[in-house]
């Protein structure tokens, strides 16, 4: 089962992945909020994906995601290396500096 998990009290999180949700309602992707978990703290940190057999961690969960979604093009671009590396550096810029200060969801 491919599972992704994610911080729902992230309002931009949350944002995302809701509405990826509902474009892809018949995808067999399921989608967790860490708040719901027993011990959230190794997922707090940055997005989590576990497809097939493989785990990934923040900005590769984005692109594995994406192309599970049928969006194969857009990782593709996304994870040419010099173009992964720059969006690697944003997203670990924003889930470790931005994400933590904005103001959180009522779950």
């Amino acid at each position: 089962m491919n599972k992704v998990y994610y911080d729902d009290k992230c309002v931009v999180c949350h944002s995302g992945i809701t509405y990826l949700k509902k474009k892809h309602p018949k995808s067999d992707i399921k989608f967790f909020e860490i708040s719901r978990l027993d011990d959230p703290k190794p997922y707090s940190k940055a997005i989590i994906g576990e497809f097939e057999t493989n785990k990934y961690k923040g900005f590769d969960t984005i692109i594995i995601l994406l192309r599970k979604l049928g969006y194969k093009r857009l990782s593709v671009k996304i994870g040419i290396p010099v173009l992964k590396q720059f969006l690697s550096i944003l997203y670990n810029i924003f889930a470790y500096l931005i994400r933590p200060s904005l103001p959180k969801r009522e779950v």
